[in-house]
């Protein structure tokens, strides 16, 4: 654009020097079109996904960071031979290439033309699991000994529950002027202290009750998050066809995963569902019935009579923010009529109120009586 029209392509004379302004810009305008062809092969075929991405219909192919570029797919010879093709016209039309040296090319145990992938990519194979962006990735489920150097940059120590205690013991410390050589006794308990002021506390907060708050803040944008990218991943490889207030944790599940199912009934006493279309909340699945599920109200039979499919969306019942209950038991319609639908978009509020980390705070965290 020169003066506000448009004047036509020239060709540079000279690249942007280190530092520019102008330079993020301009590698993410050029990664985003690699990004977006990334998609489109995906969709035409010729790149094959993850079959769990395929099952959850995410097109999940790849991961830049700055100049580093991280493709998952499949390690057949289509793959291998778009991959190398689009890598090439990449670097005519952008002049980024690709660097076999530094390059590598992972493998899980079920593939078995491994020679002949890495003859075609020029890559060197790598060993599984390896670090990326400093985490461990691994096609199996991380162990504490995976999880070492990461631990210890924070601590050393190799489980979660004892970095958590020794980073309170340190701030119980620091705030108690306590050292390995200088011990006093403390006037006031660790809990009491970590507590807001108008409870006689500090206003410091526990990190194991910070963690519950984040769990519920991430349980809260899955919920409301339908179309995300990352919550269709989550449902396809954690929830399967159970719905998050359903699902049984196993043993064989991560720490992390039962923990956020651990967290439920916090969610189902202080989460209030305001119904507008309907399209984000489960009829039989969702505790939208002040807390409750219909199945805790209706007996089985009854809610048989309304509809077959456990997973039917609440919107089938409303049109034009008006609720359309024709044709399923009376007392499941005055039951459902009693509810308000508000129109537009459906909300998960915490308490009526919009949800804050600050509530869920309170709301997971062992309160004292007020001091005045």
């Amino acid at each position: 654009m020169v003066n506000g029209s448009p004047l036509g392509f020239f060709q540079p004379s000279r690249g942007i020097q280190q530092g520019c302004p102008l330079s993020p810009l301009l590698f993410t305008l050029i990664t985003e079109y690699l990004s977006s062809w990334f998609e489109a092969e995906c969709r035409e075929g010729n790149l094959v996904i993850a079959p769990a991405a395929r099952k959850a219909n995410c097109l999940v192919t790849h991961q830049f960071f700055a100049d580093d570029l991280l493709v998952v797919v499949r390690a057949n010879m289509a793959s291998v031979f778009t991959l190398r093709r689009m890598m090439k016209h990449f670097e005519e039309v952008s002049g980024l290439a690709v660097n076999t040296d530094k390059s590598e090319v992972f493998f899980t145990r079920s593939v078995k033309r491994k020679s002949n992938v890495l003859r075609i990519s020029g890559c060197t194979q790598g060993s599984l699991p390896f670090t990326y962006l400093g985490l461990r990735i691994s096609n199996k489920g991380l162990k504490r000994l995976d999880c070492k150097p990461l631990m210890d940059k924070v601590m050393s120590t190799t489980t979660r529950w004892a970095v958590v205690n020794l980073i309170e013991i340190r701030m119980r410390n620091f705030d108690w002027g306590h050292d390995d050589n200088n011990l006093k006794l403390d006037s006031l308990c660790w809990k009491r202290v970590a507590s807001p002021k108008t409870e006689g506390g500090f206003g410091l907060r526990q990190i194991l009750d910070i963690d519950k708050a984040a769990k519920c803040s991430l349980v809260w944008d899955f919920l409301l998050s339908k179309d995300r990218l990352w919550v269709a991943w989550f449902k396809q490889c954690n929830l399967r066809d159970a719905s998050y207030w359903s699902v049984i944790p196993k043993l064989t599940h991560s720490t992390n995963r039962k923990s956020i199912v651990a967290i439920r009934e916090i969610l189902r006493e202080n989460f209030s569902y305001h119904i507008g279309n309907g399209a984000l909340i489960q009829t039989f699945l969702d505790p939208w019935c002040r807390g409750q599920f219909l199945s805790e109200v209706f007996s089985f039979r009854t809610l048989q009579q309304v509809s077959h499919n456990k997973q039917i969306e609440l919107g089938r019942f409303i049109i034009q923010a008006q609720w359309q209950v024709v044709g399923i038991p009376l007392q499941v319609k005055q039951f459902m009529q009693q509810f308000r639908i508000y129109g537009g978009a459906d909300q998960i509020l915490w308490k009526h109120k919009p949800f804050t980390f600050k509530d869920a705070w309170d709301a997971c965290r062992e309160s004292n009586p007020e001091v005045s």
